[in-house]
C-alpha cells in the first residue's frame, strides 16, 4: 500500500490440455475472478471458445489450429472485453503442469531449464505435459514480460528399496495438480 492506494495485479491461470485451454483471470490480492473460459477442440474441426466476464457468457466458433492461436485469441478477447487495456497488465501466468518427476514438487518460475525438464518428464504424462509446454510457449510469445510459473501441486514420492524382477528400485509417485 502506497499513499493509501493498494496495488492491484492481474494474474492468468492456464490449464492447456491436449485439445483444450482453460483459463481464469484474477484480480489480486483479492483473488477475484474477473474472467474465465475454455477453448475447446483445438486442432480439431468444430473448435469454439466460451468466455465469461461480468456475468455475461460469450461463445464463438473459431478455427483453432493450435494452442498458440487459442492463447492469442484469448488475450485479444480479454482486451476487447475490457478485462485488460494492455497485455502489460497481466503480471503473471500460472500454468498447470501435471508431471515434474522427482525434481519439481512445488510451484516454480518457468525457465528454459524447467521447460527442458518438462519435455524430459513428458514420458510420464504424455497427454498433459506437451500441451502445457505449448501453452507456456504461447504465453511467452504473446505476453513476454509476464512472469510464468507452474501451478502448485502436491507430489509425494516413495522409493522402495527391494528387488523386483532384477531391478533394485521401485518408485511410487502420487501427484495431485491444481487446475482452473
Amino acid at each position: 500500500m502506497v499513499s493509501g492506494v493498494e496495488k492491484f495485479m492481474k494474474i492468468l491461470s492456464v490449464n492447456a490440455g491436449s485439445s483444450s485451454l482453460k483459463f481464469k483471470a484474477y484480480l489480486m490480492p483479492e483473488e477475484e475472478v474477473i474472467a474465465s473460459g475454455t477453448f475447446e477442440r483445438i486442432g480439431i474441426d468444430g473448435s469454439f471458445y466460451t468466455i465469461k466476464v461480468n456475468g455475461e457468457k460469450y461463445e464463438k466458433k473459431a478455427e483453432l489450429k493450435g494452442h498458440q492461436e487459442a492463447f492469442a485469441i484469448l488475450m485479444q478477447e480479454l482486451k476487447d472485453l475490457h478485462v485488460v487495456e494492455s497485455f502489460d497488465e497481466i503480471e503473471g501466468v500460472g500454468h498447470r503442469v501435471v508431471q515434474g518427476g522427482d525434481k519439481y514438487n512445488k510451484s516454480v518460475v518457468i525457465t528454459e531449464e524447467v521447460i527442458k525438464d518438462m519435455e524430459t518428464f513428458s514420458c510420464l504424462a504424455p497427454l498433459h505435459n506437451p500441451p502445457a509446454i505449448k501453452g507456456i510457449r504461447a504465453a511467452q510469445e504473446v505476453i513476454p514480460n509476464a512472469t510464468l510459473a507452474t501451478s502448485n501441486q502436491r507430489c509425494n514420492i516413495w522409493k522402495l528399496s527391494r528387488s523386483f524382477g532384477g531391478k533394485s528400485d521401485i518408485i511410487l509417485i502420487e501427484i495431485t495438480g491444481i487446475f482452473c
